[in-house]
């Protein structure tokens, strides 16, 4: 108050979030004949609280926005499900994967795309407080097409008194390391094969269904050479 020539002074501190935001006050360059009332005194507090509230809802909004924005453009599918395993927000990425608009699936029951019982197991055991993280692999059901493996990571929503009100995922596409998976299980079976061959045909067979099984060519030859000939000649 000496600082701006102020006579009298009236004010409190705002906080968001527990932090100091700044202060709002009211000042005068003339005395006040008077001191502040108690009620004068209660209605700064009161506007003060009012205020900081105001401020607290509003940076929420604009972190609420900015979670959107983000949600909006990630590559892997966001959901969230209330307590009875219905859609309350779908991300663009999910919708796209499932083959639906995000309006479609809103509002729906998970099985219209999820219906395992890997899925409903991780479900039921979070929405009933037994866990608070799950992940799973599953397939999604696409709306049209062949079903899409993914691996989804589930964590339980708990509202303010600790009950548990949803189901928030995350949800990734992993039909490239399903398959890597799958190649190196097939490449490992084909080097056991090979270990066991008796004879050069054997293994020229075992390396052509090699690379036909995990390469994925299905037409390939092996050829073997013949001394008596001096030719390469087709074995497998």
């Amino acid at each position: 108050y000496e600082r701006f020539g102020l006579e009298c002074y009236l004010g409190g501190k705002l906080l968001v979030d527990g932090e100091l935001y700044g202060t709002l006050c009211f000042g005068s360059t003339e005395r006040r004949e008077r001191t502040f009332s108690a009620a004068e005194r209660t209605f700064i507090e009161l506007l003060v609280e009012w205020v900081s509230y105001e401020l607290e809802r509003r940076e929420r909004e604009r972190e609420h926005l900015r979670y959107e924005a983000l949600l909006q453009t990630i590559d892997d599918g966001v959901y969230e499900l209330d307590s009875e395993g219905t859609f309350t927000y779908v991300n663009p990425a999910l919708a796209d994967l499932a083959g639906y608009d995000v309006a479609d699936l809103v509002g729906e029951h998970v099985s219209a795309v999820r219906d395992d019982d890997a899925t409903d197991e991780a479900l039921s055991a979070l929405l009933a407080g037994e866990a608070t993280e799950r992940t799973v692999e599953s397939t999604l059901q696409r709306r049209r097409g062949e079903p899409v493996p993914i691996e989804d990571s589930m964590t339980a929503l708990a509202s303010a008194d600790g009950e548990v009100r949803g189901v928030v995922g995350v949800v990734r596409d992993v039909t490239e390391q399903k398959a890597h998976r799958e190649m190196l299980s097939d490449l490992l079976a084909s080097s056991r094969s090979l270990m066991q061959a008796r004879d050069r045909e054997e293994v020229a067979d075992v390396v052509a269904r090699a690379v036909k099984n995990v390469l994925g060519f299905e037409l390939n030859v092996v050829r073997l050479y013949d001394r008596e000939t001096d030719r390469l000649v087709p074995a497998g």
